[in-house]
């Protein structure tokens, strides 16, 4: 993917981030060994959450006429966007499994990180995600702080 994104996003595109959106879950799911029968995926609350990831690109190119937007940017925006749509549910097994509660922004992470920034999110300083995951899920957050985050990872990584 180019350093920087001009922000086309069509149903192809879309198609092939879901796919790698469920790989991802699948990679997380097989790493903390939960069993697959406990873990839901809304196809819709994910294409709910790259409809308005789409619309956050076009509203941030809107502000940056003649600039496309950063990978990071990006990255930031959909991490945004699939944590707050949370399209993973979880059945009862796993409800007591404090890491399980957090799949949507485990998932949200790793995928903008592999999919957009190519990283292994495995590789991120451990401080840095636990406080990550903690923003994400108990503080306010915005795609542009997100996007400044993943600048600055990319630029370390």
């Amino acid at each position: 993917m180019p350093k920087r994104y001009n922000c086309e996003i069509d149903d192809e595109l879309l198609l092939l981030w879901s796919e790698q959106f469920v790989q991802v879950v699948l990679e997380i799911a097989k790493c903390k060994k939960w069993p697959l029968d406990k873990i839901y995926l809304s196809r819709k609350a994910l294409a709910g959450a790259f409809l308005e990831a789409t619309k956050d690109c076009d509203m941030t190119q809107l502000r940056r006429p003649g600039e496309p937007i950063t990978r990071a940017q990006l990255a930031g925006i959909l991490t945004f966007r699939l944590a707050r749509f949370a399209p993973i549910a979880i059945g009862k097994k796993l409800n007591e499994d404090q890491h399980a509660l957090n799949i949507n922004i485990y998932a949200a992470i790793a995928f903008s990180c592999k999919t957009i920034l190519s990283i292994d999110a495995s590789h991120l300083p451990p401080s840095a995600s636990r406080d990550l995951i903690h923003f994400l899920s108990r503080r306010n957050v915005n795609q542009e702080t997100l996007g400044l985050v993943f600048e600055m990872v990319s630029h370390y990584t």
